[in-house]
């Protein structure tokens, strides 16, 4: 893993199941939904996983949400 060699990796979990957020051990928590409907930096939502140099921002359920909301107030997403 690149992760164990000592690169710095961030996972960005756009998945609605979360599952790369449940594998990693971090859960839905807060994470790129908020960021998105809040506007805000993703900095805060960058959660340390079990594995050095691996972080992760979770996903979430709401994330299903996103393409309702893109169309409804011309949200513009670019992952």
């Amino acid at each position: 893993m690149l992760a164990e060699r000592g690169y710095r990796i961030l996972v960005v979990d756009v998945d609605p199941q979360a599952s790369a957020s449940l594998w990693l051990g971090r859960g839905r928590e807060p994470g790129l939904y908020s960021a998105i409907v809040e506007k805000r930096d993703l900095e805060p939502f960058v959660r340390a996983t079990a594995v050095a140099g691996l972080d992760i921002i979770a996903g979430s359920r709401e994330l299903a949400a996103v393409d309702d909301l893109r169309g409804r107030i011309g949200i513009q997403i670019m992952v």
